[in-house]
């Protein structure tokens, strides 16, 4: 899992484009991402037709004090 935070400032759709991007350079290719469904409407757009979407309702993190898709 790789959080919104490793990107800095980045908007979700950026991130999303820098790692798919950088993981082609890489020669790599997720075979799925997992996305909860409370943001699948909003965060799949972002990913088009680039890797296939499973929608996963425990995909969640949490520190103890903190939590968030």
């Amino acid at each position: 899992m790789m959080g919104l935070f490793s990107f800095r400032q980045l908007s979700v759709k950026d991130a999303i484009d820098f790692w798919l991007s950088f993981l082609s350079m890489a020669g790599a290719q997720p075979d799925y991402v997992t996305i909860h469904p409370d943001k699948l409407f909003q965060w799949a757009p972002f990913y088009g037709d680039r890797v296939p979407i499973r929608p996963d309702p425990e995909c969640t993190w949490s520190d103890g004090d903190i939590s968030g898709y």
